[in-house]
């Protein structure tokens, strides 16, 4: 009886484990309508349990298991819309729930998995993206760069003052190499 129960843990943690490294399909796209979505609103009422009451409304709505992996690995923040499949590395759109509805724009299925190419950390604050649109440049050496177009202003809402290309760089394996701003 301990071998049985032993055999079937080490399934359970093979599986789960090989569910982390799976890639991140079309499979994951779900678009809750404007009733769910005011039920995930009802959500964030109690932070403490926002993420689980979330989950628990995405499954009670037809939302697949990969789109509920997704939105758990956004932290709740959001529900892919659109999947654009670029090769080893892929773009993802997201519905982001803040204040109110905004798309997010990721690349994903590299290492790290998941790219916020929005997140305002990693690029310079007066960057902001015009739109989850990518062109994809393959080096001699091998190196593939990502570039998205980035508004140059002071706020969201000011006057454009230029525009930025940003590269994000990943090698043969898929690792992130970092990106790059041409002005």
């Amino acid at each position: 009886m301990k071998k049985v129960f032993f055999v079937l843990f080490i399934a359970l943690i093979l599986s789960a484990c090989h569910q982390d490294n799976q890639n991140i399909t079309q499979r994951a796209i779900w678009k809750p309508t404007q009733k769910v979505l005011k039920q995930i609103f009802q959500c964030r009422d109690n932070p403490k349990t926002y993420l689980s009451c979330l989950v628990q409304v995405m499954k009670r709505n037809g939302a697949s298991q990969a789109a509920i992996q997704f939105t758990q690995n956004l932290e709740g923040r959001g529900f892919m819309s659109e999947f654009q499949n670029l090769g080893n590395v892929d773009l993802v759109k997201t519905l982001e729930l803040g204040a109110d509805y905004s798309q997010g724009c990721y690349l994903v299925n590299g290492n790290p998995r998941i790219i916020n190419v929005l997140l305002p950390n990693m690029l310079p604050a007066n960057l902001w993206l015009k739109e989850c649109k990518v062109g994809k440049i393959i080096s001699e050496s091998g190196i593939v760069s990502y570039v998205f177009h980035y508004e140059v202003k002071d706020c969201h809402a000011c006057e454009v003052k230029g525009i930025s290309q940003v590269s994000f760089r990943f090698d043969q394996q898929n690792n992130f190499l970092g990106f790059n701003i041409q002005k």
